[in-house]
């Protein structure tokens, strides 16, 4: 990162406890032609910390990178939550980052995350309880636990042949469930779309939707 040879993109930045932030995103290697994920902390002013490259499997095509600031329960900084979607295996990353950027841990999903988001998921004292991941080309919820165990995955399909939701954001709620927003297409994406809202408990209940 910061070769000359090197395309760099930035595709989202997280705020952390310390007032610091983290950049995600990725780069492509003229060299090789492979596309690989980075982070990049900055101090709160702006000057730059660190930037690390993210070791998965590189893909040839556009890699989608996000990241999350993640915090203790007295509001300290702890780490990042990165979501890596690498195209050219169609396989989702989990990479959760110490605050120095080296990797506590790693999972591979055998699901796509095009365009996907991962939460921090908090209990009302504060304590880290897992992830929330909206994937598969924003149809499936998948819930983790601390460290990128499933704990639940559920894709939401319409009842109507050529219908189907594509979620665009997800958020955590206050009772530790999720709420999905998105749209839903018809005629399997190429005609009228309908923004939607969907609930889910805990649990993976849907509530609303």
């Amino acid at each position: 990162i910061g070769n000359n040879d090197n395309l760099e993109y930035g595709v989202s930045i997280s705020q952390a406890a310390d007032s610091s932030f983290l950049l995600a995103g990725y780069y492509d290697e003229n060299a090789t032609g492979f596309i690989y994920p980075f982070v990049t902390h900055l101090k709160k002013n702006g000057t730059l910390d660190w930037v690390k490259q993210i070791s998965i499997a590189p893909s040839f095509y556009k890699t989608y990178t996000r990241a999350e600031a993640v915090k203790t329960a007295d509001s300290k900084p702890n780490g990042y939550i990165v979501l890596v979607d690498a195209t050219s295996d169609d396989n989702t990353y989990l990479v959760r980052l110490n605050n120095d950027g080296s990797v506590a841990w790693s999972k591979k999903f055998n699901t796509s995350s095009s365009n996907g988001k991962v939460r921090p998921i908090y209990n009302n004292t504060g304590t880290l309880l897992g992830f929330y991941i909206l994937a598969e080309y924003g149809r499936t919820i998948i819930r983790t636990g601390t460290t990128g165990n499933i704990t639940w995955q559920k894709t939401v399909t319409h009842n109507v042949q050529g219908n189907l939701y594509q979620f665009e954001d997800i958020q955590v709620t206050t009772d530790g469930g999720c709420i999905a927003v998105g749209n839903m297409y018809t005629d399997g994406g190429s005609h009228y779309s309908l923004p939607v809202a969907f609930r889910f408990t805990s649990t993976g209940t849907i509530l609303f939707g």
